[in-house]
This record gives structure tokens, C-alpha cells and sequence, in this order.
């Protein structure tokens, strides 16, 4: 087997397991004078769906490892579009996060965007060049 067969598979999942942990991870902290207060993704819709879609990702890529042929190229794809999605939902919530921010008086609040934005965002690039890589690539292999 080929070092991309074994690469590919590996950064799906790895991507997956990044994007999984990063939903479990603080998406904002707003700091409130005297308080402060964090929320995850899992607390929020967005979190829950970048989870689901973060199991998705890790099943294609364990797909990936054992499957050949044309069934590799659905399974790529179906990992794509997971990918894509947590990724347009991973953007929707940072916009909305700066949006927040940027209406917040800096004298009554302060709030950051949380660290599991970024590790999910990570995920989704490292996943989104696995599965575009074995789309990619096994097109120009013959079936």
C-alpha cells in the first residue's frame, strides 16, 4: 500500500478527532467587570452539529483505510461535504462571535473567542486536504 493510502486516512481522522474535542472545547469568554462567563460548543446548536459532523469525518476516514476503488472516491466525498459543513458552521459562529464583540461596550464587557474555535478550525483544514487529496488523487488513478 502506498505512504498517501495510509496518510490520507490518518489525517481524516485526525482532522475529525480535532474538530470532535475542539466542539468540546470553550467557543467565547466574556468577561463582565467582576464575572465572567465561557461557553462550549456542545452548549450551543452550532457545537452540537460540528460534533456530528466531526463523527462523520473520523468514520469516513476509518472508511477511507479499508475501502477501494470508486467506493473510496463516495466515501472522500461524503467526508468532503461533513467537512464543509462544520466548516461553514465554524465560520458562521466566528462571524457571529466578532459581531457580539463588536457591539459590546468596551467599558461594560469584554469577550474573546474561545480556543476551540481554532483546534475545530484545524481540524477542518487538516481533514478538508485528506479528503480533497483522495478525491484528487484517485481520480487520476485507474479504476
Amino acid at each position: 500500500m502506498q505512504t498517501r493510502e495510509h496518510l490520507m486516512p490518518l489525517m481524516a481522522v485526525l482532522g475529525g478527532v480535532m474538530l470532535g474535542i475542539g466542539s468540546a472545547l470553550t467557543w467565547v469568554t466574556v468577561d463582565v467587570g467582576f464575572t465572567e462567563f465561557s461557553s462550549t460548543g456542545l452548549d450551543t446548536a452550532d457545537g452540537k452539529l460540528t460534533a456530528a459532523a466531526a463523527l462523520v469525518m473520523i468514520a469516513a476516514g476509518i472508511s477511507l483505510a479499508f475501502t477501494r476503488d470508486t467506493v473510496r472516491k463516495l466515501v472522500g466525498f461524503a467526508g468532503l461535504a461533513a467537512t464543509v459543513f462544520a466548516a461553514i458552521v465554524l465560520i458562521n459562529e466566528y462571524l457571529d462571535v466578532r459581531e457580539r464583540i463588536a457591539n459590546t461596550p468596551a467599558d461594560q464587557a469584554t469577550a474573546a473567542v474561545g480556543v476551540g474555535v481554532w483546534v475545530s478550525s484545524i481540524g477542518c483544514v487538516l481533514a478538508l486536504l485528506a479528503f480533497v487529496a483522495v478525491i484528487a488523487l484517485d481520480r487520476r488513478s485507474p479504476d
